[in-house]
């Protein structure tokens, strides 16, 4: 009992608290609003200097607003509604005062037609997106059986001003359609080669605009200025000031501007009268704006501009407003590019922080990481590229590494997709155990020469069997391949390992289908089919690869290796690939097992792994886009559906693997595959074969 005094006397501490500071800025009630008020409106048009217009109202839309209450219909007028031809994108959060008190925030306006009208999003909607009004931890929270209402958030409620009654009713058949102005989005340090990525990722969001880009060059350290007088680079949000709420800051700024509506004594904002994207709970930083210009346009006038410098972090965003705290710090994730161009002999470095918001994440750093390559590049080309990147994460036993090699015939901007974003997710996604990614840094060594070569046959031979008549090729030499070695079968241990004494990893969304693309696992092709052989578990083979380096002779690498002797029975093939991606078909960690996460970037898993640590140690080690592999599937395992295959055999033997492989590194990107039927059969006591030949030592030439 004595808890629960203690508990209400808290919660009534904080109410007074609330109030008390909402007194600072009297507010006019909804209640009060009567057809043909006359009142001002706060906001920027060029620079920093706040500016004043008029507004009268005309209306109240019952539930028209974007949480379901009411919004006011009112018409905008004065110089700084005529240098734009009525409101504009970036209005979004425009106080607006009758008789000196905030009656709210212009947020909406009809396309297409007379925006000098548009809507007022009344204070009190906006009230609830006051970050210290959200104070419930809801980890104990449950809805499966029954809802556990003891745990539930704690919301402290705004009392409504006294005197509260139902809004007014527009006009019989007055028909409406308003929608959010939209808060311009603009980019300072990115080109417009680069736009592409961020456009996909705004796409059709009904709250943000891709407004403009302000150009490639690199962002001047400290506060930046602009042309105009007047401008207070120093000073903290003030009600009517232009803010931007930043995806993206750093060598590449990306944020949505809009005007700040609300600042009470304890440092909490209101701004924009409408979501940056529904995320309910976020972290992102808070700056202030500087309008360079506001534009008309026949659809809907904007601005454009640029963000001043840090004042807080944005903690709400809520359907009626974003709420922010000033001086707070927000939680970005750091990521360091460095684009090493060994043509040139040039390096760049760029740093920026990114949002951890799923839903943005992986397209920014895209976005960073594209802008990285061009701009050191110069060009948008393909070549050759070695990747090496590097994780950072509380909650994990050291940093992930790893380094890997691709080639593409176009710009290689995709292979941060392919190798990092993915173990990314894993680790911010995975059901085990909490880790916060803390860094990210890439390094690419780039060069302009196509370094890779084509699977271009294969031959298994059975012990003493000798090889087929082949056109010549040039036996691989020492310096050709990173290792010649013999296997022993081991189903459960990836062959081949790490390559120049790197631990690596590669994450590659789709199979590489011709030489144009990003090298990986290929897409089958379509050879004549060969009669299959007979193999019996515990023979050791052989498969003789035929590589075709581009424009250079052909070569061969013979890899050596012992099928297990648990090896099941039954008509297979012997696939010789690339190491792929974590999500090839053709890689032993993905295709093959559970999905670990439930949204975002798909990683699968082998369903024996219940283990976060061991996880990440089998993605490491598999193999690499230089290196062959030769994969066995074992019989009554397709590809595509070994997933399925994995988790009914797992259910009696936890240790069960859908195939046997082995692999080696070689000094070119690897792509094509091909495929060879072969039958897995118990020896019969009549079946001699004769023993597989020594290990043979490495010639003059290094052939095996």
């Amino acid at each position: 009992m004595k808890a629960l005094r203690l508990t209400l006397a808290a919660a009534v501490l904080v109410i007074a608290v609330s109030i008390a500071a909402y007194a600072s800025v009297e507010f006019f009630p909804l209640s009060q609003v009567k057809a043909g008020m006359k009142g001002i409106g706060k906001t920027v048009i060029r620079g920093t200097a706040v500016e004043t217009f008029n507004v009268e109202i005309l209306d109240i839309i019952p539930d028209g607003g974007f949480d379901g209450s009411a919004i006011i219909l009112a018409k905008f007028s004065g110089p700084v509604i005529d240098s734009s031809n009525g409101i504009a994108e970036g209005y979004s959060g425009s106080p607006v005062y009758i008789n000196g008190k905030l009656l709210g925030a212009v947020s909406s306006a009809i396309p297409y037609s007379d925006t000098h009208v548009g809507g007022i999003t009344p204070i009190e909607s906006m009230l609830a997106a006051l970050p210290n009004r959200y104070r419930g931890d809801y980890k104990a929270n449950t809805v499966v059986p029954a809802p556990i209402t003891q745990h539930k958030p704690r919301f402290i409620e705004q009392d409504p001003p006294k005197g509260s009654a139902a809004p007014q009713q527009p006009p019989e058949g007055q028909p409406l359609s308003l929608v959010p102005l939209s808060a311009p989005i603009v980019v300072s340090g990115l080109s417009a080669n680069s736009m592409r990525i961020l456009e996909k990722a705004v796409g059709n969001s009904p709250y943000l605009h891709l407004a403009s880009v302000g150009g490639a060059g690199e962002r001047a350290s400290g506060l930046r200025k602009g042309l105009l007088s007047g401008q207070d680079a120093s000073a903290q949000l003030k009600a009517g000031d232009a803010a931007g709420v930043s995806l993206m800051t750093g060598d590449i700024d990306i944020s949505a501007i809009g005007t700040v509506t609300y600042v009470d004594d304890n440092g909490q904002v209101l701004l924009f009268g409408h979501p940056f994207n529904m995320a309910g709970e976020i972290d992102l930083p808070l700056q202030k704006a500087y309008v360079a210009y506001t534009y008309t346009s026949i659809e809907r006038a904007f601005k454009v501009g640029f963000t001043l410098h840090p004042v807080g972090a944005a903690r709400q965003d809520r359907a009626a407003a974003v709420g922010g705290l000033l001086n707070a710090t927000p939680d970005m994730v750091p990521f360091k590019i460095t684009i090493n161009d060994i043509d040139m002999g040039v390096t760049r470095e760029f740093n920026v922080s990114i949002t951890r918001d799923p839903s943005w994440f992986d397209s920014l750093a895209m976005t960073a990481f594209s802008e990285a390559l061009v701009r050191t590049l110069n060009m948008q080309s393909g070549g050759t590229a070695r990747m090496a990147f590097e994780l950072e994460g509380v909650g994990l036993k050291e940093p992930l590494k790893r380094t890997n090699y691709f080639f593409s015939n176009m710009s290689p901007t995709d292979i941060v997709w392919e190798e990092m974003l993915p173990l990314a997710s894993l680790l911010s996604n995975n059901i085990y155990r909490e880790v916060n990614l803390a860094g990210m840094k890439v390094t690419v060594d780039f060069t302009r020469n196509r370094v890779n070569a084509a699977i271009d046959g294969a031959e298994m031979l059975l012990p003493g069997e000798k090889p087929k008549e082949q056109p010549a090729a040039e036996p691989m030499k020492a310096e050709d391949a990173l290792q010649e070695t013999t296997v022993e079968g081991d189903a459960s241990a990836p062959g081949g390992g790490d390559s120049a004494g790197e631990s690596s990893t590669e994450v590659q969304q789709q199979s590489q289908t011709n030489q144009d693309g990003v090298a990986g696992a290929a897409a089958p092709s379509s050879p004549a089919i060969a009669q299959p052989k007979t193999v019996h578990p515990g023979d050791m083979l052989r498969v003789i690869v035929r590589l075709q380096p581009y424009r250079e002779k052909s070569v061969e690498q013979t890899i050596y290796f012992t099928l297990p002797s648990d090896f099941p029975e039954g008509p297979t093939s012997i696939i010789v690939h690339s190491g792929g991606g974590l999500l090839s078909i053709y890689n032993e960690f993905g295709g093959r097992g559970r999905y670990l996460l439930g949204m975002g970037t798909f990683v699968n898993v082998p369903v024996s792994l219940h283990d976060l640590d061991k996880i990440i140690e089998k993605a490491l080690s598999t193999p690499l886009n230089n290196e062959i592999v030769v994969s066995i599937l074992k019989p009554g395992v397709d590809p595509s559906g070994a997933q399925n295959a994995q988790a009914s055999k797992a259910a009696d033997d936890p240790n069960w693997e859908p195939d046997f492989h082995v692999s080696l590194p070689t000094k070119w990107v690897i792509y094509e595959e091909q495929m060879i039927p072969i039958i897995v059969a118990k020896k019969d006591g009549g079946d001699e074969r004769q023993q597989p030949p020594a290990e043979p030592d490495a010639g003059e030439d290094g052939e095996s």
